[in-house]
């Protein structure tokens, strides 16, 4: 499957955000791109951590499958999630493995205590040297980015500087590291043809990084769009949560993965989110009650498999 140009993907020079990230150009491409589009592709930040990361990300998928079976995901969805372990929207599964953190949370933290959904402590493989390094240190770089970018998309949104940032304090946040496997059509399942089938992200915002090649697509007015990747491009997507959060003002980004054809892909996608006490309303909406994030955050990521439950 060939995506159509990628002319029309939104490029944004964000080397102002380490300078000052409340500068009105840089502002007024990112809201534009985040109205227009649903995200964009930033450059200029540059991200130090990423080459070393998607090194040792090639090093765990390749660990024999009992290895990687040792640090299987919990109930913190923090580990090793097996291939053809996940669906989008109740399609077919997704034809991907993952490895998956979060903020490492000991058993004693209390929102580890009162069983809240994907909190817990990372795990990580002994027979791995070098790897939870690594990939804690992209994770801090990403996250810093995510709060760097928090600026220009609130004031997008006429708020404050912090309008965003105020709730990120302790957020959420997840980092997964993806091997989509290329698949003999002769052996796939009816309906196989995605790494990863269209959908939306759950959350607030997604960073995508992609190596040389991409592989991402994104939906834009009917056409699946290619979106580069590899060096220092970095994929910016608006979530559903910070559509909703926007009062619609932000689009959120359809986006999929189709099956790689020649070898496997690699890509590392960093998601940020409220932190679950947080309470958000849509803006210029302020009849409407506030909901904590912990209420549907849960709902929206269970939506592949049972649709019902989300509703806004």
């Amino acid at each position: 499957m060939t995506g159509a140009t990628t002319s029309c993907v939104p490029i944004v020079d964000c080397s102002a955000l380490r300078i000052d990230p409340a500068e009105p150009a840089l502002t007024e491409q990112v809201a534009a791109a985040c109205r227009d589009f649903g995200g964009f592709v930033a450059t200029g930040y540059g991200l130090t951590a990423t080459g070393e990361a998607f090194r040792q990300a090639r090093r765990f998928f390749e660990l024999p499958v009992e290895v990687r079976r040792s640090v299987a995901a919990d109930r913190s969805n923090h580990g090793w999630i097996e291939h053809r372990s996940e669906t989008s929207h109740g399609r077919e599964p997704d034809l991907k493995e993952v490895f998956q953190i979060g903020p490492d949370l000991g058993p004693d933290h209390p929102l580890v205590r009162a069983g809240t959904p994907f909190h817990g402590p990372n795990r990580w493989p002994r027979q791995l040297p070098g790897f939870e390094h690594a990939v804690v240190a992209l994770f801090d770089q990403v996250q810093e980015l995510c709060r760097d970018l928090s600026v220009p998309l609130a004031r997008g949104l006429t708020l404050g500087s912090d309008g965003l940032r105020v709730h990120l304090a302790e957020p959420y946040t997840c980092m997964r590291l993806h091997r989509y496997r290329v698949v003999d059509p002769h052996f796939a399942r009816t309906g196989e043809k995605f790494g990863h089938a269209p959908h939306t992200d759950f959350g607030l915002l997604g960073i995508v990084l992609q190596e040389d090649g991409g592989g991402l697509q994104a939906e834009h007015n009917g056409e699946w769009i290619d979106m580069p990747g590899g060096g220092d491009l970095i994929t910016v997507i608006v979530g559903d949560l910070l559509a909703w959060w926007s009062g619609g003002q932000y689009r959120a980004l359809r986006h999929q993965v189709p099956t790689p054809q020649q070898r496997d892909r690699y890509s590392i996608g960093l998601f940020v989110n409220p932190a679950f006490s947080r309470s958000l309303h849509p803006l210029n909406d302020t009849d409407s009650e506030p909901r904590r994030c912990g209420e549907f955050i849960p709902n929206l990521f269970d939506r592949p498999r049972n649709p019902a439950t989300v509703k806004f």
